[in-house]
């Protein structure tokens, strides 16, 4: 998941980089223009920095952000499961870290993540677990699927 963030650092970076050189130019807003006041350099210190934000007071807080804020598709969605949440089908693995991945991701936030291979809606009854139950059903039947594929 760092790597990734990585290269998002590294996207945002070049991507100032082009708006920085291009600031004198009449096509760009007016508004964006003005946002243009750092530097690329003062950017990228800043982005090395990791995920701390600075808060109104000038002292340095963690950025709260859910390790799914980043899943938009189905490619994201299977490699957070297989890294993350398929922990919670292996029986070698401690209660107290299925707990915690469990308790690492809201509810809201999985409803999200089902929503993205499914378009049935959850009802507000429904359990962390059940959905990663649905999660799971997914997959493991993707994976069956292929399976077959090749055998074809």
């Amino acid at each position: 998941m760092e790597n990734y963030q990585r290269t998002i650092k590294k996207d945002l970076l070049y991507l100032y980089g082009i708006l920085y050189k291009s600031k004198g130019s009449s096509l760009l807003d007016k508004k964006v223009v003005n946002r243009l006041k750092y530097t690329p350099k003062e950017i990228e210190r800043v982005l090395e920095l990791g995920n701390n934000d600075v808060g109104s007071n000038g002292n340095s807080k963690p950025k709260k952000e859910t390790t799914t804020s980043q899943i938009s598709n189905i490619d994201q969605l299977r490699s957070f499961y297989y890294s993350d949440l398929k922990q919670l089908y292996d029986h070698l693995t401690d209660e107290k870290i299925k707990k915690e991945i469990l308790n690492s991701i809201s509810l809201d936030e999985l409803k999200r993540l089902c929503a993205i291979i499914s378009n049935v809606p959850i009802s507000n009854n429904t359990t962390k677990m059940e959905i990663v139950d649905r999660l799971q059903y997914y997959y493991s039947q993707e994976s069956r699927a292929n399976a077959l594929r090749e055998r074809i």
